[in-house]
This record gives structure tokens, C-alpha cells and sequence, in this order.
């Protein structure tokens, strides 16, 4: 007996069309079904040209359809909340993109409604299921390097000095659509941290508006009104210390890094001038006797998962990790496991997230509250 597809909707015709719509085709047993923007022209034609049944451009009728049995909720950061509480108080599992709160409180309420309903939620922090990452995570877990001592994660791209030509995102210097290095950037990578780690107990952090303004080949001079630039240290409840350093306007790019620091040994996953995606992600090892390191190969199980029907040098790059994803939530969803990462993992980093803006004011270390701790009524 074959059971039911899951019904998809995806709210965007922009990055949902692009890197999420190929990466639900990819798993067996769903049929994405629906397509949403906040207009009728872009929602026809982005269904039309996309093959797509249904076209929605009010998602309340979407959130209300009974045909539909998960929602894709990929929009700018201000709207998602209103999507996915309207979404998850009809019933519908979700998938959301980072930041999916405008704080904890909003997630914390997020994290009950899917609760009290019954249904099942993952964000779109993918940095889990990257292959390097989940190579290093192995190792990890096997004792590799022994007891972890200390991390450091440096992501530093260059998004705005100077914006590219056609760029898209230009509404991010606006603080009204909420957006932030510390809340984009800083959600993947604490989403990533976490799944390593566990916990963060305690934080103390400052953010900063380094460049007021961006010049754009089509638009000219754009005003920012939010942080470029982040930097954090984190406690965690297992003991390591780990450092976070961010940034979207660093004109030599350095990109992704992060050194796991061992009693055996150092991990280091990197991605030189960008930010990582599934491919080009590379793992090195290093040791007291050769502190310089040699890299690691990355398991195939990684690279050519058989439950998805892309691999990792698929194009666009992230499909492949939210491939992954989605195939957890699925199974989440058929009472198979846990997706990941998880809306009370999201939770989570909304507390990290708040208690360093709590940091900035108080000039001293703020506590994280635990998973298990209601803190908002």
C-alpha cells in the first residue's frame, strides 16, 4: 500500500523557486503543489512557469486549504512569524527560513503552537547537513580528537562593499524587513554549532553598523540601517568556549572557517571567499605532530545520499543539504525520527541571538535559558 504524497506549498517565487522547489522534488513521497507570493501576477506565472498546480498570493487562503499539508515559509524575515503562526494554527507542518522570529518570545510561541497542533517543524539553517559538516560531526562523536577544548567560527563575506551587479537583497539594510548579520548569518551558523555542541549556557557579544553606505551599480547610494558586522563568545553546558565572528561586508572575503579544537587534535572545515555550500566545503585534520593537517576525505554516505535523488554537486548548491532536510522532516512527519534542525532547536538560537543583543546593553555576560524552560508567557 502506497501512503499519500506530502503536499508542499512554498511561499517565494525567488529563492524557494530556485534552491528549495528542486530540493522537495528530490525527495520521494512529495509533491510540492502550491506557490505563494503576495501578488497574483508573480504567483501564476512563477506556477506556470514551474510546473506547479496551484498559484496562492494570500497566505491565509494558503495556510486554510485542506489540500495542502506542509508550508515552505522562505519570505523576508519581518513577514515569517504571521506565515508560520498562521500556518502551524491550521494545522500545516512547516519549514522555516532564518531568522523565523523577530525574537524568542515569537519563537517560543512558534515552538507551543506546533505543540499544542500536533504537527511537525524544521528551519532552514542547512550548515547541518553540508557534507564536511556532517564528516566532522562523525569524527567528532567518534572521539577523533579527543575531548573538544575550544571553537572558532569566522564567517566573513561580502555581500554590500560593493553590492554585486543585479543583486536582490538590497532590503536588507532596511531594519523593518529584519534582517541582520548577527540574525542571518548568525542563525546558520549557531544552528550548526548546536548540533555539534549541544547547549549555549551563557554568551556576551556586541554588533555594529561598520558601513552606513552601499553604493549599487543600479541604484546608487542605499542607507543602512543594520548591522554588518558581529562578534560573540559562547559558553556551552559540555565546556568548550567557542568564538563567532561575522561579517557581510568584508571586501577579501575571507568566507567560512571553523576550527574545532581538541585534546587530539584540531577539525577544521573552510570554505575560502563564500559561504559554504555542499561542494566546496573541505575538512582537514591536524594534530601535535603535524600541526599544519592533511585533508580529510568526506564519506560517500555524505556526498550521494541514497534516500535523495540529487548529490552534492547538484546546482544551486544549497538544494543539496535542504534536500536532506526535508527528507528529516518527512520522516519526522511519518513518525520515523526527529527533522532537523528542529523548531525547538530554532528556539534555542533564538535565545543565543537575544542574549547577546541583552549583552550589548549590560556590557556583561547574559544567561541562555534552557530548552526545557519556559521563559515567556
Amino acid at each position: 500500500m502506497t501512503s499519500a504524497p506530502l503536499r508542499v506549498a512554498i511561499i517565494s517565487a525567488n529563492w524557494g523557486v530556485k534552491c528549495h522547489l528542486p530540493a522537495w522534488r528530490a525527495v520521494d513521497g512529495v509533491e510540492v503543489v502550491a506557490i505563494c507570493t503576495s501578488r497574483e501576477a508573480t504567483a501564476t506565472a512563477a506556477a506556470a512557469a514551474n510546473q506547479v498546480p496551484r498559484a496562492f498570493w494570500d497566505f491565509q487562503a494558503l495556510a486554510a486549504d485542506p489540500d495542502i499539508d506542509l508550508i515552505d515559509v522562505g519570505t523576508r524575515p519581518a513577514l515569517r512569524y504571521h506565515m508560520l503562526k498562521a500556518a502551524l494554527g491550521a494545522g500545516k507542518h512547516v519549514y522555516a527560513g532564518v531568522p523565523f522570529a523577530a525574537n524568542a518570545a515569537q519563537a517560543e510561541e512558534l515552538v507551543g503552537l506546533a505543540a499544542a497542533n500536533g504537527v511537525k517543524g524544521a528551519t532552514d539553517a542547512y550548515f547541518q547537513h553540508i557534507p564536511a559538516h556532517l564528516e566532522l560531526k562523525r569524527r567528532l562523536d567518534a572521539g577523533e580528537i579527543g575531548e573538544v577544548l575550544s571553537v572558532a567560527v569566522d564567517l566573513q563575506i561580502n555581500l554590500f562593499n560593493p553590492p554585486r551587479p543585479n543583486y536582490s537583497y538590497y532590503w536588507f539594510a532596511d531594519r523593518a524587513f529584519g534582517a541582520s548579520v548577527l540574525r542571518n548569518l548568525g542563525s546558520h551558523s549557531l544552528t550548526l554549532l548546536t548540533s555539534l555542541l549541544g547547549d549555549v549556557t551563557q554568551v556576551v557579544g556586541r554588533q555594529a553598523l561598520k558601513m552606513e553606505t552601499w553604493r549599487s551599480p543600479e541604484h546608487g547610494e542605499i542607507r543602512s540601517q543594520v548591522p554588518d558586522t558581529a562578534a560573540a563568545l559562547l559558553q556551552f553546558r559540555k565546556g568548550p568556549i567557542a568564538t563567532l565572528n561575522l561579517s557581510w561586508i568584508d571586501a577579501g572575503a575571507t568566507g567560512w572557517r571553523l576550527d574545532v579544537h581538541g585534546a587530539k587534535g584540531r577539525l577544521t572545515a573552510q570554505h575560502l571567499g563564500r559561504f559554504p555550500n555542499a561542494e566546496d566545503v573541505t575538512l582537514h585534520l591536524a594534530t601535535a605532530d603535524d600541526p599544519i593537517g592533511v585533508e580529510v576525505p568526506i564519506s560517500r554516505d555524505f556526498t550521494h545520499a541514497p534516500y535523495v535523488g540529487i548529490d552534492h554537486r547538484f546546482d544551486p548548491r544549497p538544494s543539496y543539504p535542504m534536500a536532506l532536510s526535508f527528507h528529516g522532516l518527512k520522516r519526522a512527519i511519518d513518525g520515523l525520527g526527529g527533522g532537523a534542525p528542529s523548531l525547538e532547536q530554532g528556539l534555542h538560537v533564538e535565545r543565543i541571538i537575544d542574549a547577546i543583543v541583552r549583552s550589548e546593553q549590560s556590557g556583561a555576560w547574559e544567561a541562555v535559558a534552557p530548552l526545557d524552560t519556559r521563559v515567556h508567557p
